[in-house]
């Protein structure tokens, strides 16, 4: 269910209690019709789960081989997701359209937004987001 944000856990009580604890502060209940397809998907015909699993598949396979093949850029293979983490280091320092790519500043993400309004997220600004919410 791309886009609809829903899941559910196994766990501990202990852990249990404690998601239960953050998530109470951090995020609404689903909707009803999140809730309802959710259901669905659980309990529904899996066919077609993994006809989309296969595609997402591919298209992750595709992201990580064109990253990869990017002077410069280089990124794992996920095991479970469809995002990635590029590794940007060795273009520190480089221009782009005389722009000095910087460590540490928005550089980078305003040359790719300037050039292709494609929106990037230093990793640690991400990381300093999720623990210090």
């Amino acid at each position: 269910m791309t886009g609809w944000r829903i899941g559910y856990a196994l766990s501990p009580a202990p852990v249990a209690k404690a998601m239960t604890n953050y998530l109470s502060h951090s995020t609404g209940a689903p909707g009803t019709m999140c809730q309802c397809a959710a259901i669905e998907a659980l309990s529904g015909p899996q066919d077609e789960a993994e006809q989309m699993r296969q595609v997402f598949e591919q298209r992750r396979d595709l992201i990580v081989r064109r990253i990869n093949a990017m002077p410069g850029v280089s990124c794992l293979k996920p095991s479970g997701a469809f995002y990635v983490m590029m590794n940007l280091e060795q273009i520190i320092g480089k221009q782009i359209d005389g722009q000095v790519i910087g460590s540490g500043d928005d550089s980078l993400q305003s040359c790719c937004w300037k050039r292709a309004w494609l929106l990037l997220c230093r990793a640690a600004a991400l990381a300093r987001r999720i623990l210090c919410a």
